[in-house]
């Protein structure tokens, strides 16, 4: 996976093919955070 950082508040994680937006969805949920989990539609490339 790829961590971004595009704000103080705000980060990109790019899930490629694992389990990352579950487990950041259950982290969310499990410690009762007020945060936006979402996929966004972009293809990034691996070279």
């Amino acid at each position: 996976p790829v961590l971004l950082k595009l704000d103080d508040d705000m980060f990109w994680i790019s899930i490629a093919d694992s389990d990352v937006l579950l487990w950041a969805k259950g982290i969310a949920v499990g410690l009762n955070l007020n945060v936006s989990i979402t996929e966004p539609d972009v293809y990034p490339l691996a070279i």
